[in-house]
């Protein structure tokens, strides 16, 4: 199975903005330190003014920058931010053990992007 940028959004993801050809943000919100993760459905545009306490908001980015050897340059990064002091205590100590494994997950995701790129070209 292959997934894409767009499958992201089966997973409870939302596209936040997307720059075509430079830049893709996605967001999710839940209690990611929960086994269920209480993913919250948000639109876009109620994605920033999101504040319910006890949540997090992630936004995960695509960019693609042309390099000077006339290349292109695939980045991904992560941020959080938590809507109040309780879940950011809660999120920090899940980070603790989860961000090996997210750092992971999008070193993988580059690696394929890389790869289906060298196959198409």
């Amino acid at each position: 199975m292959v997934l894409t940028l767009r499958d992201m959004t089966k997973f409870d993801f939302v596209v936040l903005d997307e720059k075509p050809n430079e830049e893709i943000l996605f967001g999710l919100v839940g209690k990611f330190w929960k086994p269920t993760g209480d993913l919250q459905k948000i639109k876009a545009e109620d994605f920033l003014a999101f504040d319910k306490s006890g949540y997090a908001k992630a936004v995960w980015n695509f960019a693609l920058a042309e390099t000077a050897a006339q290349e292109t340059r695939l980045t991904t990064e992560t941020r959080a931010q938590c809507t109040d002091e309780a879940s950011r205590s809660r999120f920090s100590f899940y980070w603790t053990f989860i961000k090996p494994f997210s750092g992971w997950i999008r070193q993988e995701a580059l690696r394929l992007a890389k790869q289906k790129a060298e196959v198409v070209s």
